[in-house]
């Protein structure tokens, strides 16, 4: 759910995908693929264990609601990245609204200036100001431990686990939100 030419070259073998693979010599004989992200998550993919679905930028409230029904998904934001790709922001008030398990992301340095955390936070607080500095903080730190199975030892701060505890300076505390010049320092 990266780009929009991914939903045609599932459904029905065309568009800008089709086109790349043709040209570049890409395509077997004879081309066989799921229908839908939807089927490839629940028909394909196992159902055990955790699921990190990452970038999410053309997905709808449909295909979430099917997709929900596996249990133990994570849905992974790369705004910068997303930006850098396809010009487009990831639905992130859409798939808050619906309950959705978010992670955040930075992609790689091949689609993103920097691998920072706080970037792709103060991207999705610019685009998306109704998500609160709470979800942000969850969606940065338990979320992101629950999703690759370490939350035992990391994602919050309690006896035994090993916290990375970080600050937060020049932010907004009074209606709780990032600023372009908030900066993050670790303390542990």
């Amino acid at each position: 759910m990266e780009t929009e030419g991914e939903k045609a070259f599932l459904s029905d073998h065309s568009g800008p995908l089709k086109r790349s693979y043709e040209k570049n010599g890409l395509l077997p004989p004879l081309l066989k693929t799921v229908e839908s992200h939807v089927d490839a998550i629940l028909k394909e993919i196992t159902s055990s264990g955790n699921l990190i679905l990452v970038h999410n930028t053309y997905t709808d409230s449909v295909t979430v609601k099917e997709i929900k029904k596996r249990e133990n998904i994570f849905w992974c934001l790369c705004p910068n990245s997303n930006i850098y790709i396809e010009g487009k922001m990831p639905p992130a008030d859409m798939l808050a609204s619906e309950g959705c398990e978010i992670v955040i992301g930075t992609d790689s340095l091949a689609s993103n200036s920097t691998l920072s955390i706080l970037s792709e936070l103060k991207t999705l607080h610019k685009h998306f100001p109704s998500l609160t500095m709470e979800q942000l903080i969850r969606w940065a730190t338990i979320n992101g431990a629950r999703a690759l199975g370490e939350d035992y030892n990391y994602g919050t701060i309690e006896p035994g686990k090993k916290p990375g505890l970080l600050l937060l300076q020049n932010l907004d505390l009074i209606n709780l939100k990032l600023l372009p010049e908030t900066t993050v320092t670790r303390l542990l």
